[in-house]
């Protein structure tokens, strides 16, 4: 999906360069020093947010999962909040947590899934604004719809509902799940961005 522009993901590290850059303090006497301290602030809160994301999702993993790891720490939070959240929109299920699968042209591991419901989560370095109603302003992008459009072709469950799961730092959790309307057209989008990526490699 890369070989498509995502105006959300840029924005955002032009957001954390413009941050990094209002929050240096340390006056290089070169500008090539000052953009390399700026660059390398800004890469650090990425990362943070990318290993909180892994965290998350690997205690996620084993909280669904058979494993006999235990789930310790500040990241309980996130799970109680998750399966909490999970449970009541759409009850008690058997899930499948990280299940693979291939095409002849693409494969993936799914957060988690079941012939009825596929979800992928999303941890938010932020927090989101809420709207009038009490729900979360837009914080999805196509590529959102797309991936899991994908990964419900991919898993062969035509019929199953496909949703993000959006958590905050505070361990909110919203659940965003998309119309058929949606899942047709990103599932378009991505053959149509597999079609490009192929041309672009010589596959």
């Amino acid at each position: 999906m890369d070989v498509v522009s995502n105006p959300g993901l840029t924005n955002y590290f032009i957001n954390q360069h413009l941050e990094a850059a209002f929050n240096c303090h340390v006056i290089p006497l070169e500008y090539t020093e000052w953009c390399k301290e700026v660059r390398q602030r800004a890469g650090e809160h990425s990362k943070q947010a990318r290993d909180k994301g892994t965290e998350i999702h690997h205690a996620l993993d084993v909280s669904y999962s058979d494993s006999t790891e235990e789930v310790l720490g500040e990241v309980v939070k996130y799970v109680r909040a998750v399966e909490g959240a999970i449970e009541g929109v759409y009850g008690v299920l058997e899930w499948e947590s990280e299940k693979t699968f291939a095409t002849e042209q693409w494969g993936g591991s799914v957060d988690l899934s079941n012939p009825n419901v596929v979800v992928d989560y999303k941890f938010k370095s932020g927090g989101w604004e809420l709207k009038k109603d009490g729900t979360p302003k837009k914080i999805w992008y196509d590529s959102h719809i797309s991936q899991l459009a994908a990964y419900r072709f991919g898993l062969g469950y035509p019929d199953a509902k496909c949703a993000n799961v959006f958590i905050s730092p505070d361990a909110e959790v919203y659940i965003k799940e998309y119309t058929e309307e949606e899942l047709r057209h990103g599932l378009e989008y991505f053959l149509a961005c597999n079609q490009l990526w192929r041309l672009k490699n010589k596959l």
